[in-house]
């Protein structure tokens, strides 16, 4: 198994006159969506289809409950769940309150095992020598396809 990428030619968003690189861009294969998971995960258990989706949504109803009281929740090898917050700037710890929040977010970190997994990969290129140019114009080899 290895993961496929395409070479993408990209301009540097900082400098418009900077030359133009190629970069890698991973390309996903196929999507995966939990009714698959869960067929698979039916198939080399003893749990049936309809056992293993109960399960899990169960298990994303109690780790809501914890989110919303402010838990972390740590999903062993998969890696854990937080709520981080984005808030205004006050002079005075007095004047921060509930109102100078303006957005929550949903992060997720990693296990340690998970990351090791990228430490594995293995990367086939594919098409030949020709390159596409990435609308986008965002410099960087980071990128991967959604």
């Amino acid at each position: 198994m290895s993961v496929n990428f395409k070479v993408v030619q990209r301009g540097n968003p900082m400098d418009q006159n900077a030359p133009k690189m190629y970069y890698a861009l991973a390309v996903r294969k196929e999507k995966v969506d939990l009714d698959d998971l869960i067929r698979l995960v039916s198939m080399v258990s003893t749990m049936s289809e309809g056992d293993v989706k109960g399960v899990v949504a169960t298990l994303v109803n109690v780790c809501v409950e914890h989110l919303r009281s402010g838990n972390s929740v740590e999903l062993d090898k998969l890696g854990s769940l937080s709520v981080v917050v984005n808030s205004e700037g006050r002079e005075t710890s007095e004047e921060v309150s509930s109102s100078a929040i303006k957005k929550a977010r949903l992060r997720y970190r990693p296990s340690k095992s998970l990351k090791n997994v990228l430490k594995t990969l293995e990367f086939q290129k594919l098409g030949g020598s020709e390159a596409s140019t990435d609308p986008s114009g965002s410099g960087g080899g980071a990128a991967s396809a959604a």
